[in-house]
């Protein structure tokens, strides 16, 4: 607060029920006619070769870029404030856990060790019957040479039919079937190395309780991206979204370097998936811009 006097010097009064309902809502950061990208009713795949670049496939990737333009609409949407509206995981597929792990340095494999370990614990909680977990690579976003946030493009990573997934990645037999297929799989999202919470990039979310299987798109990605290891080429069969009503948004305002969010990138017993983008706010002068980590856990009950 403003001035010298201590909150310990003020009288601590409940207020009525009616007068902190009135609170609740109006320290609600939800954010109103936001536009984002939806795909056309009438169109069922979309082709992405990656940003048009000075290579061989100049042509082919500006025709499925203009493809992609042609086939997208910019609808406005409300993000709910989720911690003012606060789902349960059952429900809405996300959720925002507290760790006590700190990354000061993204390359420490002692530190990402201990991170993955406490992710585990988490995951643990929230599914009792996991066997086992096997984690993909960590992707940095934010600062230079590496990727930056994927900002205002709603996607699910995984098309909803992992037979399909796999056979489009070049997987074929018992590979591609739906026995090889993880439970679940879980994006794990986290900032990093900020003296501030996210204020800029923050993630965004479709609550998976009102997203319909009517609403993926078959999104055909074959593209380079940088890892740790280099360029790699990327061939994945993901989904795009059509809007529909119902569809319900959440963001978790000013997320700290000590919360991560765990969320749902696959469900192999049911359609339940979390439709996600960063989306872009207002950085305060001298705030830090964000820098995030994130990872993949395929998760397995037998």
């Amino acid at each position: 607060g403003h001035g010298s006097q201590t909150s310990s010097s003020f009288k601590r009064t409940t207020p009525p029920k009616k007068a902190m309902a009135a609170l609740a809502s109006t320290s609600s950061k939800s954010i109103s006619d936001y536009v984002l990208p939806h795909v056309r009713s009438d169109t069922n795949v979309i082709h992405w070769l990656g940003m048009p670049s000075f290579s061989l496939q100049f042509f082919s990737q500006v025709k499925a870029f203009a493809g992609m333009m042609i086939s997208l609409v910019q609808k406005p949407v409300t993000i709910h404030d989720a911690r003012a509206d606060p789902q349960t995981y059952d429900e809405c597929g996300f959720t925002l856990m507290d760790c006590t792990t700190e990354i000061t340095d993204w390359d420490d494999e002692a530190q990402l060790e201990a991170y993955k370990k406490e992710v585990e614990t988490m995951v643990k909680k929230l599914h009792p019957q996991a066997k086992r977990m096997e984690w993909m690579d960590f992707l940095k976003r934010g600062g230079p040479k590496n990727n930056p946030p994927a900002t205002n493009g709603p996607h699910l990573d995984y098309y909803q039919d992992w037979p399909q997934r796999q056979l489009f990645a070049g997987f074929e037999g018992d590979a591609a079937s739906l026995d090889a297929a993880p439970d679940i799989v879980l994006g794990v999202w986290r900032p990093c190395m900020m003296a501030n919470p996210v204020h800029d990039y923050p993630m965004a979310l479709v609550s998976a309780a009102t997203l319909k299987e009517s609403a993926q798109v078959r999104f055909e990605q074959k593209f380079t991206h940088r890892t740790p290891n280099g360029k790699e080429t990327v061939e994945n069969l993901a989904a795009h979204l059509k809007f529909e009503e119902g569809q319900r948004w959440y963001y978790h305002p000013e997320q700290t370097c000590r919360e991560v969010l765990l969320f749902r990138h696959y469900t192999k017993d049911k359609f339940f998936a979390n439709v996600h983008c960063a989306i872009k706010k207002d950085l305060p002068e001298g705030a830090e811009t964000r820098m995030s980590m994130e990872n993949r856990i395929m998760v397995f009950f037998s």
